[in-house]
């Protein structure tokens, strides 16, 4: 949609620019229009317009004193200069007045502003104007329907302690916090790494304010929207469900993730208790991805490293560091309670772990604008084993292995 704010005060000179401006039927159109520049100064300050139209004979103030060019071209300066006011992209000056002093024309040149010669006898400024309105209707589609990515990898993190800064300590780049416009909600970053060809990576990263898949599914969207990543991924923590078999720190890949809270509570007939049914809704990773990981779970060389380049040992397990693959169930509460992972299991018997983020983001990555990121996947690693025993010991180690996997195949898997 365009914007199109008008300074104009002659009712029929206005008529006629609506009617060039309406003659693009195909395409909404929000027109604004006042009859001074003081109007015009409330306007710019509080709302953006593609386009301004401005009459070079205009009143300041409408009912009080001359339409005088001096009074456009001071709306002009004003927008050059005061930073509280809201420059439109672009502005066309408009007078059916031939005789337009040099001075004002020399001002005009100096702004870089277009003055488009109206005639109430004569159409030649018609195709000007639509000219004018083409062209930027086709850049604003454009710039709107880009396909290109503009970062290659985005790092989701659940919160900032201890997932966001053991990542950003594993990546040992330096993280610029950048600012996005009409966004004081959440903090991004950008660092670059060097793949294995000698291939800047250019990487954002950002951590949702709370838990649960409602914040990673509003802070996803926002992401992609804002940076247009090739890879998504989120690293962190996560609850392993076989302490028999796993390890803390371990590394958790969900092949799938699904919402573990999404289902019908109904009274069992032979109980009379309340049972569970889930309506199972899974999102599955990329099968390119998939294979990697499948062949980096049998390089113990690799996962030694790893553990070995964890150098604190308080809450360093003293156990060998694998990878596991499977389901993951994202659930909106912490569990501390093996009857409630039992429950979850009966509906997916090789699940891996249990977390509160990774579903949000799969859901939002795949219902985003284009382009949509060509991998997603989520690496987390075990914390706990969401039982009476969970404690932080084993965060900043989970954290830190999670992180240190997904650094060896961004630099050397994958393919920018």
């Amino acid at each position: 949609m365009l914007s199109i704010l008008i300074i104009e005060d002659t009712p029929e000179k206005l008529a006629s620019i609506k009617g060039v401006i309406n003659s693009f039927s195909e395409t909404n159109i929000e027109i604004i229009i006042v009859n001074d520049t003081k109007q015009a100064l409330d306007k710019l300050s509080s709302n953006y317009y593609d386009l301004m139209l401005l009459d070079m004979y205009i009143p300041f103030e409408w009912g009080c004193g001359e339409s005088d060019p001096k009074n456009a071209v001071e709306l002009l300066q004003q927008i050059a200069e005061d930073e509280d006011l809201i420059s439109p992209l672009s502005i066309l000056a408009i007078t059916k007045m031939e005789d337009l002093n040099v001075e004002i024309k020399k001002k005009l040149d100096q702004l870089t502003i277009s003055l488009l010669q109206y005639s109430e006898k004569s159409d030649a400024w018609k195709p000007q104007l639509h000219n004018r309105l083409k062209s930027m209707m086709h850049a604003k589609k454009s710039l709107f329907n880009k396909q290109e990515y503009e970062y290659d990898v985005a790092i989701i993190n659940a919160l900032q302690e201890p997932e966001h800064s053991q990542m950003k300590r594993v990546f040992d780049c330096e993280w610029i916090n950048i600012s996005y416009p009409l966004d004081d909600f959440n903090n991004y970053y950008e660092g670059y790494l060097v793949n294995k060809d000698g291939r800047r990576i250019k990487c954002i990263s950002t951590y949702a304010n709370q838990m649960g898949s409602i914040a990673s599914s509003a802070l996803t969207s926002k992401i992609i929207y804002n940076f247009r990543p090739r890879y998504l991924f989120m690293t962190g923590i996560a609850a392993g469900v076989s302490p028999s078999s796993m390890n803390y720190g371990d590394i958790l890949v969900a092949s799938e993730v699904y919402d573990g809270a999404s289902g019908k509570i109904k009274t069992n007939v032979e109980s009379g208790k309340p049972i569970f049914e889930p309506d199972v809704r899974q999102k599955s990773v990329d099968s390119e991805f998939n294979n990697i990981i499948m062949r980096l779970k049998c390089n113990q060389p690799l996962l030694n490293s790893i553990a070995d380049g964890y150098q604190t040992k308080a809450g360093k397990p003293q156990t060998q560091l694998s990878i596991h693959v499977g389901p993951m169930a994202s659930v909106p509460a912490v569990l501390s309670c093996t009857d409630e992972i039992e429950k979850i299991k009966i509906h997916g018997r090789k699940l891996q772990g249990i977390e509160m983020e990774a579903y949000g983001m799969f859901y939002a990555a795949s219902n985003a604008i284009k382009p949509l990121p060509q991998i997603v996947a989520s690496l987390k690693s075990i914390s706990d084993f969401a039982d009476v025993k969970k404690d932080d010991n084993y965060q900043e180690y989970a954290s830190y292995t999670s992180a240190a996997l997904l650094k060896f195949i961004l630099e050397n898997e994958l393919d920018y």
